[in-house]
């Protein structure tokens, strides 16, 4: 449901706004948000997910499927490019099947481009079910980075580190594949997303 439903603007009443309404006056990014919220009518249900899905996203050491990876994406950045399209009055069915393209697609490259900093937090940015599939783990990471930094001294050591870097290389290839099918579709779309909307969706 990424186009249709949208839901409605925000109310007097709702919470994400009695915050901006309580705190605005201090902080002067919620005295830009809280202006485009009431200048272009932004859709509640866009700012609450953003909210909730970053919330969520502190606690998970390691997502179980790869579908929730792109859905954080979705969450996340897509609705970010949702918001951006109706700053310009755009909100219309093409236009968000490629933001929700776009916004997948950089929900998984960001995944991968946290897996270093997600480890030193013991934490895995590859999903449980690709993990099993390419036969990594948190040692696989380990073996990995400290191959990538030092040497290994002896033959055992160098083929555990060699066999480590495949297996990564393996999962990350395959989430980076899908990335890249997503954004590439994104492109492929822009023509159906009006001209004013184009320079929202840049990130593709």
């Amino acid at each position: 449901d990424n186009s249709q439903s949208k839901g409605t603007s925000l109310q007097p009443k709702d919470s994400i706004l009695s915050s901006l309404t309580s705190s605005r006056k201090h902080n002067p990014t919620l005295r830009s948000l809280h202006h485009a919220i009431h200048t272009h009518g932004l859709t509640h249900r866009f700012l609450r997910r953003i909210m909730e899905a970053r919330e969520v996203d502190l606690e998970v050491v390691q997502y179980e499927r790869f579908r929730d990876v792109a859905q954080y994406g979705e969450d996340t950045v897509s609705n970010v490019l949702y918001l951006s399209l109706e700053t310009v009055g755009i909100r219309d069915e093409a236009s968000d099947v490629v933001a929700s393209d776009i916004g997948v697609g950089l929900g998984i490259l960001t995944a991968l481009r946290s897996t270093g900093f997600r480890a030193t937090q013991g934490e895995c940015s590859i999903p449980s079910d690709l993990a099993a599939k390419h036969s990594v783990s948190m040692d696989t990471l380990w073996r990995a980075w400290d191959a990538s930094i030092n040497t290994p001294d002896d033959v055992n050591k160098m083929d555990e580190a060699a066999s480590s870097q495949e297996a990564l290389r393996n999962a990350t290839r395959e989430m980076a594949d899908i990335a890249s099918f997503h954004l590439y579709r994104a492109r492929d779309n822009q023509s159906s997303v009006p001209k004013e909307g184009r320079p929202c969706l840049l990130p593709a």
